[in-house]
């Protein structure tokens, strides 16, 4: 019975198709279109914004099928009859996997950014930083810092530890504060607070509060945290207290996405106290520094150099 159902409604739409159907015909296709278009069913989860979509397939039957007026009729139940059939199709053919598991990606250009996991683990990410991480976490909770510098703040879930991947380091952690330094040639990762598992594939130690790893190619160097990355630079507005121009320096990086330029290394031992006001512009924070120290910040492009 339902296949002559189908077939007969496929005889009717070829007759429509071609002007050949009759009053009577037309009246029952119309009722047709008119009871699937009332008892279907819209997800916005899963099909997206329905006005959205509605309006851009009835623009797109507008301008396919404007000389076939004859259809018209059916456009409002055609474009809802579509999008599910389209939307059953797509959940039959796609392969089995985790909705949890698509990916999204953060990217920072010379502002930093936060953002909050779906399970409550906070992230400051600096500017220029990359960051990896699902839309909804599973079983599991693994995110991956691609580049750049982020401050992670994990949500506490001893069934499920947290595990950062930057290249080939993993940092496994339960519920704790840690900072991430990423590059193509090394990572440095420093606990602020709680303890995390460091491992590179070959060699795995424990961090704790103060302490710091180097690791590259070529070494894995645990050690005391270095105070340039102990800092507060996530927050909106940053004061430091007579601290030296390198964790300055460090903070202005991480902040701003600026780059100095100091050929003298002992200037970096100079101490200062300084005022960072959210989205205070840069050339005001490098003036500032030029009139509290005897140093001379100049800009060039996108380097700043550091001179006596």
């Amino acid at each position: 019975m339902r296949k002559q159902r189908k077939h007969y409604l496929k005889t009717l739409a070829d007759k429509t198709a071609k002007g050949n159907t009759s009053l009577q015909e037309q009246q029952l296709l119309d009722a047709f279109f008119e009871s699937r278009y009332e008892t279907a069913k819209w997800i916005d989860s899963e099909m997206g914004d329905r006005n959205n979509v509605s309006e851009t397939l009835w623009n797109h039957i507008s301008e396919t099928n404007n000389r076939k007026k004859q259809l018209r009729v059916y456009y409002k139940y055609a474009t809802a009859a579509s999008i599910a059939l389209l939307f059953c199709l797509g959940f039959l053919l796609r392969p089995a996997s985790n909705p949890a598991a698509r990916l999204l990606t953060l990217q920072t250009s010379t502002q930093p950014d936060s953002l909050q996991l779906s399970d409550g683990s906070v992230i400051y990410l600096a500017a220029n930083t990359r960051l990896q991480y699902p839309a909804q976490f599973g079983n599991a909770r693994e995110i991956s810092l691609l580049t750049g510098d982020a401050f992670f703040k994990i949500a506490p879930d001893p069934g499920r530890p947290f595990t950062i991947s930057s290249g080939r380091v993993k940092t496994l952690v339960l519920g704790t504060s840690f900072h991430i330094s990423m590059n193509p040639e090394s990572c440095r990762v420093t606990v602020i607070s709680g303890s995390v598992r460091i491992s590179n594939g070959k060699e795995s130690t424990s961090l704790i509060k103060n302490e710091e790893i180097l690791v590259s190619a070529t070494s894995f160097i645990k050690q005391r945290a270095n105070e340039d990355l102990a800092g507060n630079w996530y927050e909106k507005d940053i004061t430091l207290d007579n601290v030296p121009l390198s964790r300055a320096l460090t903070t202005l990086k991480y902040k701003y996405g600026a780059n100095f330029l100091v050929k003298d290394s002992s200037l970096l031992k100079t101490r200062l106290t300084l005022f960072i006001k959210h989205q205070e512009p840069l050339q005001n924070i490098v003036n500032q520094i030029n009139y509290i120290t005897s140093l001379k910040l100049k800009t060039h492009g996108s380097t700043i150099e550091v001179t006596p």
